[in-house]
């Protein structure tokens, strides 16, 4: 994870890109509904302006336009969104940031570091009751 976190970070990536089957794909639509939003997290910490499959995971956590573009999973839908970040350096960098601040404020590891303990605490309390 640490050699990837390094490629991703130190790359010069126009853009990144992360189908995931959603609703159209009903045999891994549970099993992806289960999945955390790892990779909008990671390239937003890298400023990776991102295009991302509209699947739950990401419809949460993903502002259309603002913090990634969301995309349904067909191939015009896929064209159209890499064509837009081609075509505008300024829209991926409006991204890139908005993404970035994003993550450091909604996903950053002391928030859930502190949701942990506190998770820690209360079973603690159960236990010991």
């Amino acid at each position: 994870y640490q050699e990837y976190m390094r490629a991703i970070v130190s790359g010069d990536y126009m853009f990144a890109i992360t189908p995931l089957g959603a609703d159209e794909d009903a045999d891994s639509a549970g099993f992806n509904a289960c999945k955390n939003p790892f990779k909008f997290i990671n390239y937003g910490v890298a400023r990776i302006p991102g295009i991302y499959s509209s699947a739950e995971i990401y419809r949460d956590c993903v502002e259309h336009g603002k913090t990634g573009l969301l995309v349904g999973n067909d191939f015009e839908a896929w064209l159209d969104a890499m064509e837009c970040y081609a075509a505008s350096p300024e829209l991926r960098r409006a991204v890139s940031d908005s993404a970035y601040e994003t993550v450091m404020r909604d996903f950053h590891v002391r928030d859930g570091s502190k949701v942990f303990m506190t998770l820690l605490d209360q079973l603690g309390s159960r236990v010991r009751a």
